[in-house]
């Protein structure tokens, strides 16, 4: 029987099989590149016809293929402008008949009548601040008024729901109810949400600057004051309330001494712009006392751009002052010398009180701006809002321009206060010249 020789010699490799394989590799090659850059209209079906070859790996030619996007260049985006409103406010007091007034049958306290009308105007700021003159001591201290103030605790929350954000704190009332009233009085402010800045209660936190992010640009917030009404500051504790003294050193150079530390540090810390609380000046002037002079041109030369102020409990003028710095530059800042009381029941009283002006107040509105190239902030427009008192319906504060355009019967006001109010309105914007109010009857 006969059996087939095995066949050891190796095939020869076809050469038009090498050449169709290598056509294959060439346009799966060019398929697989420009697949990445042009919508190749038969891809599909190219791809459908390669996969019955043994070497083509459909995962891998997709993968291959998926589209690519392009470079994602990162643009930084550009810093815009920044512009915020800040609105300032000058005394909040609490005398006997506002205290007992808002004592309900449960001898619970509410004070947000008085606010009813003037809260949609605060809620509009970015900030709003305002001049707290009483404390907050509690109960078991008795509540009382002038010359020792004390009230309710329902005052700081009736004062954020208004629209408040923070409280000015030194003014001659801090220490009314000693160091441990002054120290609960910042307790209770921050338990109702408010920021407090002129009272402190370690050295620690009187060294550490407030600094508040108003829509972009931040603000550094100082307060001082020329008086306690001659309690003294306890041993050891000078922190606790920021006090310059004028009639001990008519000099100011430790004051100005002091306005420079403080300021220098707000601005390392952060500071875009300084505004400045100042308690100063005589009570029932409608015009600045030299002193009050004095210190604005030393808190513009250590830089404050605003300065706010507060006590004689009567609107006084304010202006732009430019100030040469000690290394030669100039200045500028603007300084209210009063904003009067925002609300009290102070009227006039004969051979007390000699004006009935001390139920109108003024509410700034600082518009604010920092420019995103240069980064430096202003002072871009100053405007403001008069307001007056209706003792004779809650202490209600209501803004002057919509009293003075409604009929005496919408805020129920008595017929002769309310022939009142525009001769008050137009000698006070004869006072405030220069500036113009952002409302009008």
């Amino acid at each position: 029987m006969k059996t087939k020789k095995k066949d050891n010699k190796k095939k020869k490799n076809n050469p038009a099989t090498i050449v169709i394989l290598l056509l294959i590799f060439i346009l799966v090659a060019a398929y697989t590149i420009f697949a990445n850059f042009i919508d190749f209209p038969f891809s599909d079906q190219f791809s459908r016809a390669l996969s019955i070859l043994p070497f083509y790996n459909e995962d891998s030619a997709e993968e291959k293929t998926k589209e690519k996007p392009d470079p994602i260049h990162e643009i930084e985006e550009e810093e815009e402008d920044k512009e915020a409103l800040l609105m300032a406010a000058g005394d909040v007091m609490v005398h006997t008949i506002q205290l007992n007034q808002a004592k309900d049958e449960n001898n619970d306290y509410d004070f947000s009548p008085s606010y009813e009308y003037i809260t949609d105007y605060l809620e509009n700021a970015d900030v709003a601040v305002a001049n707290l003159e009483t404390t907050f001591a509690g109960p078991e201290r008795g509540y009382s008024c002038f010359p020792l103030f004390n009230t309710p605790d329902a005052l700081a929350h009736n004062l954020k729901d208004a629209g408040f954000d923070l409280m000015c704190t030194a003014n001659n009332h801090s220490l009314d109810m000693g160091k441990e009233g002054l120290f609960r009085t910042i307790n209770v402010l921050r338990d109702a949400g408010l920021q407090s800045f002129g009272t402190y209660q370690s050295r620690e936190e009187r060294d550490t600057s407030l600094i508040v992010d108003v829509n972009g640009i931040n603000v550094g917030f100082l307060a001082y004051t020329d008086s306690t009404n001659a309690i003294p500051i306890p041993e050891g504790k000078d922190y606790i309330v920021n006090y310059v003294g004028v009639d001990s050193e008519p000099s100011l150079e430790s004051a100005a001494a002091i306005f420079e530390e403080d300021i220098e540090r707000a601005r390392n810390e952060g500071a875009d712009l300084v505004a400045v609380y100042m308690h100063w000046g005589h009570e029932y002037q409608f015009t600045p006392h030299i002193w009050q002079e004095k210190l604005a041109e030393s808190l513009a030369k250590a830089g404050a751009d605003m300065i706010l102020g507060s006590h004689p409990h009567v609107i006084q003028p304010m202006e732009f002052i430019e100030i040469e710095k000690n290394d030669g530059s100039s200045h500028e800042a603007f300084v209210a010398y009063s904003m009067g009381n925002f609300v009290s029941n102070q009227h006039y009283i004969p051979g007390a009180i000699p004006t009935e002006e001390v139920k109108y107040g003024l509410v700034l509105k600082l518009h604010l701006a920092k420019e995103a190239e240069t980064e430096e902030a202003y002072i871009d427009k100053v405007e403001y809002m008069l307001t007056w008192v209706n003792r004779d319906r809650e202490h209600q504060i209501l803004p002057l321009h919509e009293a003075i355009a409604s009929e005496p019967e919408v805020f129920k006001i008595p017929e002769n206060k309310y022939n009142r109010l525009e001769p008050i309105w137009d000698r006070t914007l004869e006072r405030l010249e220069n500036f113009q109010p952002a409302f009008t009857p």
